[in-house]
């Protein structure tokens, strides 16, 4: 093989080999893309589960204390209720007792 066949081997070869190279290249690119856009999903549908599990453990007990609070709320409300009940008979019995006992006038 002469330095001309040689040459011409070259450059028959190095053309096809550069663009071997980069059709391999490109086709890498294109599936390492697609590989960090599924990992990317993955990654994100992950995260939102986690984040849907933290907000159901953080929502239930804050609904239980929630349940708590009204029940108690309307637990105080039925005992105000009784003790203004409560009041108003005192007062009540209060003026009659007054109007049976008048209070002393001083003047004896």
């Amino acid at each position: 093989m002469g330095v001309h066949e040689l040459g011409e081997w070259a450059a028959t070869i190095l053309p096809i080999a550069l663009g071997s190279s980069v059709l391999t290249a490109v086709i890498n690119q294109l599936v390492t893309r697609r590989k960090l856009s599924a990992e990317t999903a993955t990654i994100k549908a992950d995260a939102a589960d986690k984040i849907a599990d933290t907000a159901v453990e953080l929502i239930e007990p804050l609904k239980n204390q929630l349940k708590d609070l009204r029940e108690e709320i309307k637990s105080l409300r039925e005992q105000n209720r009784e003790q203004e009940r409560e009041i108003q008979a005192l007062k009540t019995e209060l003026k009659l007792y007054k109007s049976v006992y008048p209070p002393p006038t001083g003047k004896d």
